[in-house]
Order: structure tokens, then sequence, then C-alpha cells
């Protein structure tokens, strides 16, 4: 499916950094975005298997990975963060 086909307004590429267990009653997630902030949710949907090979998913992923080094260029983030950051293999 194309990101352009999505009927799902709010659906955006982000990175997972893992549960958030000291927020709200059901279990939540820290979310990176492109633009380098940390977001919380509670639903979460992976790339399905058909989607991780079509190019314009793989174009978006370039372009949220280049948004990201982007935005972090020269700035001081945690050593967890920077782990997570170098395991990304797009």
């Amino acid at each position: 499916m194309s990101p352009k086909d999505s009927n799902q307004d709010k659906k955006q590429l982000t990175r997972w950094l893992g549960p958030k267990f000291d927020v709200g009653g059901d279990l939540c997630y820290d979310l990176l975005t492109a633009t380098a902030q940390v977001i919380i949710r509670s639903s979460v949907s992976p790339l399905r298997k058909e989607e991780v090979d079509v190019e314009d998913i793989k174009e978006m992923k370039r372009q949220f990975t280049a948004e990201l080094n982007r935005r972090l260029e020269g700035k001081q983030i945690s050593s967890e963060l920077n782990e997570t950051l170098d395991s990304m293999n797009y």
C-alpha cells in the first residue's frame, strides 16, 4: 500500500523506542518522530511485511532518517537513544 493511498491521516512513520510504564492506565509506548520529538501513544502499528519492500515506504524511511539526522546533528543525545539510532537499519 502506498502512503498516498492511506485513509488514515493520523498515521505517521516513527521509530519505536519502547514501552512507557509511568503514563496512563494502559500500556503506552515512546515513539520518535522525524522531527526528533518523543511522543507517547497507546496504539501503534508496525509496517506489514508487504509494506516493507514498497518503494514509497522505503523512500519515506530514507526521508525520515535524513530529517532526523539533520535535526539531531550537533545535539547531545542520551546513550540509549544513540544506540537506538545506530541500530536503525533501513
